[in-house]
């Protein structure tokens, strides 16, 4: 049983959803599902549908016979804040869920109007080099 006031549950969390794997695919679904969506504000965004989201989890615990002594049920914000930090990371991680997330639509490159040898991918995201990978 992890008990804490304010830190030093590290990994707990990532514990958590390895043991329940249930709510790792929750947590994801309410990304791919657009239940949670990052929102412009500040300088990495805000996570919009957080509370709902939060509120969903905690049932869901409840529902694999998790109780208030149990992590993360026990802890003073019930893990919202590792909830929210793990549900930052993975649209961080993962262009295309941070797309989604953020609302944007990614059409697929379907013709190439640069000249051979001279065409971005959508894997070059943080650099502006062309490649040649598409065109030929």
């Amino acid at each position: 049983m992890l008990v804490d006031v304010k830190a030093g549950n590290a990994g707990a969390f990532a514990q958590l959803l390895m043991r329940h794997p249930a709510l790792a695919r929750q947590l994801r679904a309410e990304v791919t599902e657009g239940k949670v969506t990052l929102q412009p504000g500040g300088e990495r965004g805000r996570l919009s549908g957080l509370k709902a989201a939060t509120g969903r989890f905690h049932k869901s615990c409840r529902d694999l016979g998790l109780t208030g002594g149990d992590y993360p049920l026990n802890q003073q914000d019930k893990a919202v804040r590792a909830l929210g930090r793990t549900l930052r990371a993975w649209i961080d991680d993962n262009f295309a869920l941070a797309a989604r997330a953020s609302g944007t639509r990614i059409k697929p490159i379907s013709d190439c109007a640069s000249p051979p040898g001279q065409c971005w991918t959508p894997s070059m995201r943080s650099s502006s080099t062309r490649t040649s990978s598409i065109c030929a």
